[in-house]
């Protein structure tokens, strides 16, 4: 796993012959061919219920190139300006069966608890984010089967930005997203949560957001024709003959 990181991988195939090697390269047959992913959580807070500014954040991202190895970030603060204490925290995890499916789990969290009259002034800012990065190497599509816990009215988003964008806001509810994918375009697919809240009367209270999206890619076209390779039969025939024509010559000298 590396920070920032991208790899792109080729596959060219040729063919060397001489009395009788030959070379070949098979095309991939992944629906997605992976460039990067990535997961950040971010957590921030403000109070200013003293008239005094209290603020903090923190954020844990991993990102990778074209590696599918797990990914997992997670942040949490609490602050107090004397009178009113915030709580926020974020976390996310990331995991593939193989390129062309997995499960993502996305939550965000935040307590205001103030004086004995329950006065709040500030803010509160949770967000976690999952995205990948890749080629589609059919048409095809990407469903996203969601389920999500929250007291929010649209705490979490399935984007999907590329040859065309699509945009899925969700609340406390499941289902399933659906995509379309053309041959050869990248996409970047992302989840995002976010539960923020803020103002002059921020009151008490909590939130909890959940989530658990699994992903997966179909095919429902055909691939990129493949380069044509020169079959090797016929080339090692032509260099045996080759060989021979030269071996009868020396012998008749």
């Amino acid at each position: 796993m590396q920070r920032k990181a991208s790899v792109v991988l080729r596959c060219r195939g040729n063919a060397h012959v001489f009395l009788a090697l030959s070379l070949s390269c098979a095309a991939s047959s992944a629906f997605a061919i992976p460039i990067s992913s990535e997961l950040t959580a971010h957590s921030a807070a403000q109070l200013t219920t003293t008239g005094v500014v209290v603020t903090d954040q923190v954020t844990d991202g991993v990102s990778q190139g074209a590696t599918i190895d797990p990914l997992s970030a997670s942040t949490f603060l609490t602050i107090n300006d004397g009178s009113t204490t915030a709580t926020v925290s974020s976390q996310g995890e990331a995991t593939w069966l193989n390129p062309n499916a997995g499960t993502v789990t996305l939550n965000t969290f935040f307590e205001t608890v103030g004086t004995a009259n329950g006065f709040v002034s500030g803010g509160v800012f949770p967000s976690v984010e999952f995205a990948y990065t890749f080629i589609a190497d059919f048409d095809g599509t990407l469903s996203v089967a969601y389920e999500t816990v929250s007291d929010f009215s649209i705490p979490f988003a399935i984007i999907v930005s590329g040859f065309s964008g699509s945009h899925f806001a969700l609340g406390n509810t499941a289902g399933t997203a659906i995509f379309d994918l053309l041959v050869g375009e990248t996409y970047r697919y992302s989840i995002v949560s976010s539960t923020t809240r803020g103002g002059e009367n921020l009151g008490e209270g909590q939130s909890n957001s959940m989530g658990t999206f699994d992903w997966a890619f179909t095919p429902t076209g055909t691939t990129t024709p493949p380069t044509s390779v020169p079959e090797p039969a016929p080339l090692t025939l032509l260099a045996l003959g080759l060989f021979v024509s030269v071996l009868s010559r020396r012998r008749a000298k």
